[in-house]
Formats: structure tokens, sequence, C-alpha cells
């Protein structure tokens, strides 16, 4: 295959759309859609030179594998030992034992899959996980590994043959991936098999078969590569995170990419000489490099500064990026890949060394994990304020959080003692601030026997429904589900004694997160209606609250209900952590994010607080209140004796809420007396 000088500045764009995204420059909010440009190339760069040699007779895959290791894994492997290093010394335990996972699945280019795994409501912030971008890298590298073997398959196939069958395999896949993306956009995104239709165009314009004409005027070749260009550029101007991506909208950038790579370069057109400029080919020679190097620079840089990088910086750190980029691709993925480099010549030294260098940073990855992130790395002080980052503690110890290995259908739970062998037990029913109390119900009521189910973003109420922005529409439902396996749970298990209610209800019945997830948006309804936007939401859900209460008592059981603990809009216990150990968590840092006036409490919780306080008059509920230990007359603070109690803006941390079991005092109360 001729070299083409526009393929590189195709390459330039890609490249760039991304960085000047992850680096925060104004009007690039649609730069992720850079790796698609660079799967449509990839699958046409790959495909031709497999075509090329296997019509030659010179294919084999030993051959195939062989550059492709030796261009890509130098760069690759050391990119993920230096982030290795700086995570070592900058991320936090919590964050560390989470960059471990995707540092092991990096290394044998699995990260799109534990990224998948990861996403959901409780998912690591983006700008925390120093290794996110190897989900591209992954995808590529798992089209590597099919589309050599398909080709192998299907060598007594015609170019033509092959053309209509890859072309029904892309087809399949942008249709799975245009369906699947409405119920689980994380799938969508991530995984390799709805990504092969933006791979399989790049592959069908390869065959050579029913390509875009020639066109023999002048004026007709440079309309086409203007409006190539424009179908991959207007998406990196005009998307935003919002955008429900990949799916349809994936569309206009692939075909782009598609017209562009079809183009005469016999006769090139004006858009493809501005491609072929200097300046172009030179980003498009770095891309590969400069794509490993940017996004972990962003990350661990952003991780450490917690006043919020400003644009001087960002482009401070856009210059080092580019200079780590070049000495990348100088003097690491250039010589190994052109074989400059003595003892990584010959087939046993490529694979052995890089065979050799998977298995040590798998093994150093599944460490880490074992050790929990190294919390040693850091003095006993620091340790203490370090505990609140993490959320829930090992919820492996006693939580089930696969239905399918759940004893109870539709229902993933976590024990307290053993439940399901128990006379009696009590059922702690909530969302994502359940699991926070476990080691707190423990301590006040040991001996106690309890099953705890929850699910982030899905209040305790029964014959609800919800619709909740962040999540799928599958999660959704999953959450209605839920709710209707405790309801036939407390039906038919007479050794349910009582229930502890709780949950984020200033959220639910706002309909909208506060501060630092403002963003964030929920709706609830009765069951077998349709959401009413013109309904008082907060009405809707008190009601739906008392139902689910009196449904409760109807059953003969005791309810308890945890009031929720304030919400300090701005506070993360890493940001917390993080100024500390720089020296920036001065007095109006620790105002600002550790503390919040009554008049914000009572503005943002005081409606739920008035309801529960009448219910626990009426005799409805026992309310357990843990404003009266975080909070005065004047205001509330998440501080005690100098270390936080919270994760976030409204989650306490598993291992703190102990401190305030106190809570759980009437509980304590209830069953000594039923005894």
């Amino acid at each position: 295959m001729k070299y083409r000088r526009d393929i590189d500045g195709l390459r330039a764009i890609a490249v760039s759309t991304i960085v000047f995204f992850h680096f925060g420059f104004p009007g690039f909010e649609g730069g992720f859609v850079g790796p698609d440009v660079f799967f449509v190339l990839s699958g046409f760069l790959i495909a031709t030179r497999i075509f090329e040699e296997v019509e030659q007779g010179k294919f084999a895959f030993l051959d195939f594998y062989y550059r492709r290791v030796r261009r890509l894994f130098p760069a690759y492997f050391l990119m993920l030992i230096v982030t290795l290093i700086l995570s070592y010394l900058f991320l936090l335990p919590a964050d560390f034992r989470e960059f471990s996972k995707s540092f092991a699945s990096a290394t044998v280019y699995l990260s799109n899959i534990q990224f998948y795994r990861e996403a959901g409501y409780f998912d690591t912030a983006a700008h925390f996980k120093p290794l996110l971008h190897t989900w591209s890298l992954s995808v590529e590298e798992q089209f590597y590994i099919f589309f050599p073997v398909a080709v192998g398959f299907l060598t007594w196939m015609s170019r033509r043959q092959f053309y209509f069958t890859f072309l029904c395999v892309s087809i399949a896949s942008f249709i799975s991936a245009v369906i699947w993306i409405e119920y689980d956009m994380s799938f969508a995104f991530y995984m390799f098999p709805l990504r092969i239709w933006e791979l399989g165009l790049g592959v069908l314009v390869a065959t050579g078969c029913y390509t875009l004409p020639r066109f023999a005027s002048a004026a007709a070749n440079e309309a086409l590569a203007i409006f190539g260009l424009l179908l991959i550029l207007i998406p990196v101007f005009v998307f935003d995170p919002t955008t429900k991506f990949p799916g349809l909208a994936a569309a206009p950038v692939c075909l782009g990419t598609w017209i562009m790579i079809q183009l005469d370069p016999e006769r090139p057109t004006v858009v493809q000489r501005c491609l072929a400029l200097k300046p172009m080919v030179f980003i498009g020679l770095l891309s590969y490099s400069l794509y490993l190097w940017h996004w972990p620079l962003v990350v661990i840089y952003s991780y450490t500064d917690t006043n919020g990088a400003g644009a001087v910086e960002m482009v401070v750190l856009l210059a080092i990026t580019l200079v780590v980029s070049y000495l990348s691709y100088r003097f690491v993925e250039t010589p190994f890949r052109t074989g400059a480099i003595r003892g990584y010549r010959s087939k046993l030294a490529v694979f052995g060394t890089t065979a050799a260098l998977s298995g040590a940073l798998l093994a150093i990855g599944v460490f880490i994990f074992a050790q929990n992130g190294m919390p040693n790395r850091f003095d006993e002080r620091t340790r203490a304020a370090i505990a609140a980052t993490d959320l829930f503690g090992d919820l492996a110890e006693d939580c089930v959080l696969s239905a399918a290995e759940s004893r109870l259908e539709d229902i993933e739970y976590c024990e307290i003692g053993t439940p399901f062998e128990a006379d009696s037990y009590t059922l702690i029913w909530g969302d994502s601030h359940a699991p926070t109390y476990r080691y707190a119900f423990q301590d006040a009521l040991p001996g106690q026997h309890a099953l705890m189910v929850w699910s982030g973003g899905c209040p305790a109420l029964f014959d609800t429904e919800v619709d909740e922005l962040i999540a799928s529409a599958a999660t959704d439902q999953a959450c209605l589900r839920r709710n209707a396996a405790v309801k036939r749970l407390i039906a038919d298990d007479d050794r349910i004694v009582a229930v502890v209610m709780l949950g984020r209800y200033a959220y639910f019945g706002q309909g909208v997160g506060i501060g630092a997830d403002q963003q964030n948006e929920i709706k609830v309804w009765p069951v077998g209606g349709t959401y009413d936007p013109s309904a008082d939401q907060f009405a809707v859900y008190i009601d739906r609250f008392a139902k689910t209460v009196a449904q409760l008592d109807a059953a003969g059981l005791d309810v308890f209900v945890i009031e929720q603990p304030p919400e300090f809009p701005d506070f993360t216990a890493r940001r917390f952590v993080m100024s500390e150990l720089t020296g920036r968590l001065t007095d109006a840092v620790l105002a600002d994010i550790a503390t919040i006036e009554n008049d914000v409490l009572v503005t943002r919780q005081g409606p739920m607080i008035a309801f529960l306080d009448q219910m626990d008059a009426a005799g409805q509920i026992t309310l357990l209140r843990t404003h009266e230990q975080l909070c005065d007359p004047e205001g509330c603070n998440l501080l005690m004796d100098g270390v936080p109690l919270y994760f976030d803006n409204n989650h306490m941390a598993a291992a703190m809420v102990p401190r305030i079991a106190e809570i759980f005092d009437p509980v304590a109360a209830y069953f000594a007396s039923t005894q």
C-alpha cells in the first residue's frame, strides 16, 4: 500500500480533537468522536495490508502479530509503567486500588471490558482514571485478533464475497449499537461487537468493491472532500458529553472518515493537500504516542490540583505532553518499530519479552488490589482521613452483587449476621446509602441479623417507577423489579420482624442533585401511570413513601427510618485529603467544603424532615436521627476530631458511620424489649 500523507493528516485531526476535549479547550466538547476516526482508519489500513499479503501468498499470522507487537507494545508498556509510578506516588488507596484493576486489564488489552464492568452509579469519575483512554486501544487490539482470523477462515472467498459478508456483519453491529444504546449506553460505548461496524467501514473500502466513484470534475471531488471533512468536524463542535453516543450519533464522523479515505490520492483535493501539510503530518506521526501520554498526564495533574487547573496551566501541560510524546515517538516507538534496537528483532525476543513483561505487570496489578491500594504509603493521621475515601469498604465480605448469584430473585443484598438461617431478622431497605450503615449496624446491634437490600438511585418505595438521567432504562426497570421482589419477600417470609428504610430523600423528592452532582436528575411516579412534568414531585414522592410505610405497617412490621444525613454540596473526601497533603487545606477551603449553614439544610431537606417528624409523632415510624450527631442550631459539620465522615456530598463513608452509631439506640431498645 502506497503511503498517503493525507491519512496522517486525518490522524492529526482525530488526536487533536481528543486532546483538546480532554484538556478542556472551549468549543471541543464533542472531541470524544476522535477514536471513531481512528477505528475507521485502522479498519482500512489493516485490511488493505492483509488483503494484499493474502493475494500475494505472503500472509502469515505470526508475521502480522510480530509487526503489531513491535509497532504498538513498547511505547504502550512504557506508558503503563510510568503511569503506574505516578499513580503510586499520588493516588489515594481507594483510587489506587481501582487503578490496579484497569492496569491489569490494560496490560492484556481488556480494559474496555473492565471499564464497562465499572460503569454505573458508583463509577469513579473519568478524570480520576489514568488509563481510561486505553479502552479504544483495547477495542482495536481485539480487532487485530478477530480480523486476521476471520480472513484466514474466509480465504476461499473472493473480495466481492468478503465485502458482502463483512457488510452483513457491520450492519448487524450498527443496528445492535443503535438498539442497545437505549438500554445500556456503556455497553454500546465500550464493547467491541458494537464497534465492529466502525472498523468495518474501513474494511469495506479496503476490499476495493463498491467504493465511491472517481469524479472527472475537480469541483465534484472538492465538494466531496469538504463534505467528508465537515461530517468529521461538525460533531466535534456540536456534540457534548450529554449526547447519546455512539449509535446513530457516531454515524456522521464515521461516514466522513469513510469518504475521506476514498478520495483519489493521485489527484489530491485542496482538503487533501491541507491534510498533507508538514505540521499535520508531524502531528499524525505523533498521534499514537500523543494519544498514549496525554490522558495520564491530565489525570495525574488534575488529581493533585484541587483548586482546578486554569487555562495557562492547561496550555503548559499541553506543551509538556507534546514534548513527552515526541520523545516517546523518537526514542521508543520508532526504533522498536524499525528494528533498530538490538536484542529486539527476532520473533522469539519480541514475543518472549512481551509475554514476560505482560505477566509481570499483571502480577503487579493483582498485588496492588490485594493490598487494598497500599494505604501504608501514608502516615497514620492521613490514613485516618483516607478511610473516608472508601465509600463502602469491602462489599465482597458479605454482599451478593450479581442477580445470577442471588438466593432471592431480582434482589442483590448484603448479609449482616446470618439472616437466612436465623429465626428472625431485620430488613434494611434503601438506595446507595444503605451499605454505608452496615458496619455501624453491626457495631451497635451485636448478635442481630439483617438482610440489607439496596441499589444505587433506587428509592425504597412500593409500586413506584423511576427514571434517572445517569441510569439506563434497564437499570430503572431493575429498580422496579427489586422493589416488587422486596414486597414479595415481606409477604412470604414471616421471619422479618422490622424494616429499616433509608435513602437520599432530598434527591428523590426534589428530582435533582446538588452542588457537585447538580446535573443528576430523577423522576418518580406511580407504577402503571406516566410521568407528569407539571406535578409536584415532592408531593408525589411523599405520597408513595406514606403508602409504602402503610403497607409495611399492615404486614405487622415495625418501621424505622434513618434520617438522610445533611448534604454538603461540594465535598469529596479525596479533595479534602489531597488539599491536606498539598498544603491547600486552608480555613477558607474547610469552611467551603466541610460545613453548611442551617438555612441551606432547611431549604434542601426541610420539607422531608418535617414530613418524617410528623410520621414519627404519629407513631407510624421510629425516626433514627442523624442530624443530632452532625448539626447544631447554626449549621452542620462533617468533621469529627478533624477527620471527615463523608465520602462525597451526600454519602457518609462506611468506615466512618460507626462514629454516629448512637442513632441505632432506638433499634437496640426495640430488640431489648422484644426479647
